[in-house]
């Protein structure tokens, strides 16, 4: 989450009614989100949440290295 006017992260102690924000979401790497074990290990489960893994938010894309990209 950010602030909406700022772009800065926000963490839980400064959430509040009507604060403006901006959710960014980003597919998960296929270790996480295609086994079984990754689900387990990083889904909604392990925080505690009773809800079933129901998918990534998009597709994955691999990151390009820093160095690959700018060395073009």
């Amino acid at each position: 989450m950010l602030d909406s006017g700022s772009g800065c992260a926000l963490g839980v102690p400064e959430f509040k009614y009507g604060y403006r924000v901006t959710v960014i979401g980003i597919a998960a790497s296929p270790l996480w989100s295609g086994t079984e074990e990754g689900i387990a290990i990083g889904g909604p489960r392990a925080f505690g949440y009773d809800l079933e893994y129901r998918g990534s938010v998009g597709e994955y894309v691999k990151p390009v290295s820093v160095i690959e990209e700018y060395s073009k």
